[in-house]
């Protein structure tokens, strides 16, 4: 008998020692989400999506730059190969997309 209560009290105080570390990572766990809580409180929620609209803003700025490039290039080459093809003004903007002139 003596050997089984020994047994008995040791699961007992494994028992006890794991709810002190269960409590402990349930006190961890509420900060943590009342940290994250608070830091998604502190930024208005408008600022992602205006940062967001910044940059298409800016992508299509640069798209529209480049349309005119295109324009200009078109009309550049069209008037030093007057006879050209739809396929050789692609060819030719192609070439000039990918580095060469």
């Amino acid at each position: 008998m003596p050997r089984i209560q020994q047994v008995i009290d040791t699961l007992e105080a494994e028992c006890a020692e794991l709810r002190d570390r269960l409590a402990w990572l349930e006190a961890q766990l509420t900060e943590f989400q009342a940290h994250q809580q608070q830091a998604a409180a502190d930024v208005p929620a408008r600022s992602l999506r205006r940062a967001t609209s910044r940059r298409a803003s800016k992508r299509r700025a640069v798209a529209r730059s480049r349309q005119l490039d295109m324009k200009a290039s078109i009309i550049a080459f069209l008037s030093e190969h007057p006879g050209s093809t739809a396929g050789e003004v692609a060819r030719r903007l192609l070439t000039m997309i990918h580095g060469g002139k």
